[in-house]
């Protein structure tokens, strides 16, 4: 299987490293349809009859409907001729030979079509059994290991477990999400050689200001005389509006990368994007002369700041907070720099969109393109009972999962100290009560359906957190948390000038917020067994009473009908 060996300039192996990913993806296809004993041709056969089906379907359908459309305007004709006497005979015509046999011909093209419906149903069910063992055998963790294939020296884990964690709390000074305002969907565990990473990508709620807006119509008569003198009314109407700011709980998806190294211990910094990197040449040469002089100005005001003299790497990246000179020139060697230059001003997939932040041994990457794009990997993606479209939508979310991890990790692969520097030993003890990190465990339990976890009086989302209970032979009990809001209608009366001259009263109604909770019990386990192995397996938890079971790498789980967390 071809590999990158050598990613210390990423932006110029870039291409080479993603048609390799590309042909390694196309080559775990072929393999994996090898094991299944998928019979491709015969797939193809079935699917082009079933397709041909559908379009016979749908011409039976356009066809009943042409005569629906047909026998509407003969009732309407044939309604028409009873109401003109002297055509009545033309209607017993129309009702008795013309409309009963265009009834008759809508019957037979409807029967018609039940059948092809049910011959369509029966191909797609023959083609759903030749590729039943082939999409049993899809797993979470196919786009993954393909990474780890191309590009060797990362290595992707199976799911972000107990060792990982507190290796990169213990070391580096990672620290889990406590708050009841954050919830991790999704998380992704790895190294570089050896120097852990993490992907996690959170549900964070935050309190907003909502403007809730009131309206109230006021009348009044104003009395004015003509040119003779006579008095008369005028009457008037006006729709007062009035605004009020409340807080209202708001969500959004938030995702970073968080890599721990011990290159540069006690250097701290930050930069964010910008759209410099997209300057031509001429531009950008401007510019940094420009951003010379505030250097220079910055040099002379703080005598702990000194310039580097590749000045274009200092105006794009424009990380000028840093704190200690001598490791940020530690990491950022020239190499490094300009790694970084290339990187920023490579507008192709993505360009500058990564904000990079370096807290000691902790780095956090978060990249724009990365907030939209869903790293789960989960098989239902790629399921299809045509193997054609199967092939088509793993290759796609493969090609895809490759372009945005590659450049969520290119900050990083540009500077070539990361990729020297070599993990310090850590030895696990594994004396930690639960066996799965909360990062996994919240995102198995975000699969769930929420209405079966949230508070009765909810009216908003829910941020889950979840908590060990106990050990269970080979189980975990846990508990989750659904932190939600109940809404209650609430009015302010607003004073609001009217055209009347007079203060009225105009009612603004609003929602006011207040948190509710609700804790219901689930049950974790590690099978150890893939998916397929899985699907073979039966009753799981049979000594508990569980419902609504969900399989993800590995994982397993279901939530407890039980209402104590003490049984």
């Amino acid at each position: 299987m071809p590999s990158i060996k050598d990613i210390t300039e990423p932006v110029k192996v870039y291409q080479q490293a993603k048609d390799m990913y590309h042909q390694n993806v196309l080559d775990f296809y072929d393999d994996l349809i090898k094991k299944s004993n998928t019979n491709l041709e015969a797939n193809k056969s079935t699917c082009d009859e079933y397709y041909k089906k559908l379009t016979e379907i749908e011409a039976a359908r356009k066809a009943s409907s042409k005569k629906g459309k047909l026998r509407t305007f003969l009732k309407v004709l044939m309604i028409i001729c009873f109401v003109l006497v002297v055509l009545i005979p033309v209607g017993l015509l129309i009702r008795s030979k013309i409309k009963n046999k265009i009834d008759k011909e809508i019957q037979n093209a409807n029967e018609e079509a039940e059948k092809l419906i049910t011959k369509a149903n029966e191909l797609k069910e023959q083609a759903a059994q030749q590729t039943a063992l082939f999409n049993s055998m899809l797993e979470w963790n196919i786009p993954a290991d393909m990474f780890s294939k191309t590009i060797p020296l990362i290595k992707v884990d199976q799911y972000f477990n107990n060792e990982r964690l507190y290796y990169l709390k213990d070391k580096y000074g990672y620290t889990e999400h406590d708050g009841d305002d954050i919830s991790t969907v999704f998380v992704q565990s790895g190294s570089i050689l050896g120097n852990p990473f993490v992907i996690e990508q959170n549900y964070v709620q935050e309190m907003t200001s909502h403007v809730y807006t009131g309206t109230l119509v006021i009348h009044w008569t104003t009395y004015h005389r003509d040119s003779n003198g006579h008095s008369y009314p005028v009457h008037h109407t006006q729709t007062l509006v009035a605004h009020v700011s409340k807080p209202k709980p708001a969500y959004y998806l938030d995702t970073w990368l968080v890599y721990g190294n011990g290159a540069a211990p006690k250097l701290t910094f930050s930069r964010s994007p910008s759209d410099k990197g997209k300057m031509d040449d001429k531009h950008l040469s401007k510019f940094t002369k420009k951003f010379e002089k505030q250097l220079n100005k910055k040099s002379e005001k703080d005598m702990n700041f000194t310039k580097l003299a590749n000045t274009k790497f200092e105006g794009l990246f424009n990380a000028l907070n840093r704190d200690n000179e001598v490791e940020f020139r530690l990491l950022f060697t020239p190499l490094a720099q300009n790694n970084m230059v290339d990187l920023i001003r490579m507008n192709e997939p993505y360009g500058d969109d990564f904000t990079f932040h370096k807290q000691k041994q902790l780095n956090f990457i978060k990249t724009a393109h990365a907030q939209g794009f869903d790293y789960s990997a989960d098989p239902t993606k790629f399921i299809d009972f045509d193997a054609s479209k199967a092939k088509e939508a793993l290759i796609s979310y493969c090609d895809a999962y490759f372009q945005s991890l590659y450049f969520d990790l290119a900050p990083l692969l540009s500077i070539p100290l990361y990729q020297n520097y070599k993990a310090t030993e850590y030895i696990y003890k594994d004396n930690h009560q639960g066996r799965y990190t909360s990062f996994e465990t919240e995102s198995i339990i975000n699969h769930f359906d929420k209405s079966d976890l949230v508070h009765k009086d909810t009216a908003t989302d829910a941020i889950l957190k979840t908590e060990f209970v106990r050990r269970d032979g080979d189980n975990d009990i846990m508990s989750v948390t659904a932190h939600t809001f109940k809404a209650i209608p609430r009015v302010e009366m607003v004073p609001t000038l009217g055209g009347d001259g007079m203060t009225h009263l105009v009612p603004v109604p609003w929602d006011e917020y207040i948190k509710v909770s609700k804790k219901t019990p689930f049950i974790v386990r590690d099978l150890k067994k893939n998916r397929y192995e899985y699907s073979q397996t039966q009753n799981i938890f049979a000594n508990h009473n569980v419902k609504n079971v969900y399989y993800q790498k590995g994982l397993v789980s279901a939530l407890l009908k039980e209402t104590s967390l003490d049984k």
